[in-house]
């Protein structure tokens, strides 16, 4: 089984390509679509340098493609799996999906064009179960934006590790965002997990947009040893 990967350089792409890579799959390519806007309902919007250091790290080719209009956010993905099934003979596209059925039906109707299989390792888990196994696995991930009430900016650009997680968990429970940040709470990108070959280091502050809209925004950002 020869699989692309629907990659954002997030905690759940990552662990899903974690999941699919040790039932098996042969993980060819990362495909990677950036919006050139600010809000999609399909597509997180990951940082180029990022995806590529990831890509270097994990030894796996990266596929990246801008989206500049929403309206194509569709055709831009079908355009991009017929390409990477043309280049590297995928029969399957795994992606991170949680629980949004928007994003599901999209991506099952493009690769059911398409003759691929959709591979959802993550689909309707239980969320918290999900993180706190995340973290034990070895991923680690840091908080790119939080734009929710009671999460804050406190564990923005900086790993993230079980006690972090368990405070980030209970405040969930407190405030009732998503455990997961499924409903678009914060993102993350990914700076080690087990699969990759080198850490990725971000060096980065925060910038806040009234009392709960926070960013990481990204100084600089490089590959070290794995275990530094």
């Amino acid at each position: 089984m020869r699989a692309a990967v629907l990659f954002t350089g997030g905690k759940d792409s990552t662990y899903a390509l974690h999941l699919a890579y040790f039932q098996g799959y042969e993980i060819e390519v990362l495909v990677s679509i950036v919006p050139t806007y600010r809000y999609s309902m399909m597509y997180h919007k990951p940082i180029p340098r990022i995806l590529e250091l990831q890509s270097t790290a994990l030894g796996i080719p990266l596929e990246l493609v801008e989206v500049k209009d929403p309206s194509m956010e569709v055709d831009v993905l079908r355009n991009i799996l017929s390409r990477v099934i043309d280049e590297y003979s995928v029969d399957t596209i795994v992606s991170g999906t949680l629980s949004s059925l928007y994003q599901k039906t999209i991506i099952d109707m493009v690769s059911n064009e398409l003759g691929l299989r959709h591979y959802t390792p993550l689909w309707l888990t239980d969320q918290y179960r999900y993180m706190v196994e995340l973290v034990d696995n070895g991923v680690v991930f840091m908080l790119m934006s939080v734009s929710t009430h009671g999460l804050g900016r406190d564990y923005l650009c900086k790993p993230i590790g079980r006690l972090e997680l368990e405070d980030i968990l209970k405040k969930s429970r407190i405030y009732g965002f998503n455990p997961a940040f499924e409903g678009g709470e914060a993102e993350t990108i990914v700076l080690n997990a087990p699969l990759f070959r080198k850490r990725v280091f971000v060096e980065g502050y925060v910038e806040s947009m009234g009392l709960d809209e926070h960013y990481c925004i990204v100084k600089n950002a490089y590959l070290v040893d794995a275990s530094s």
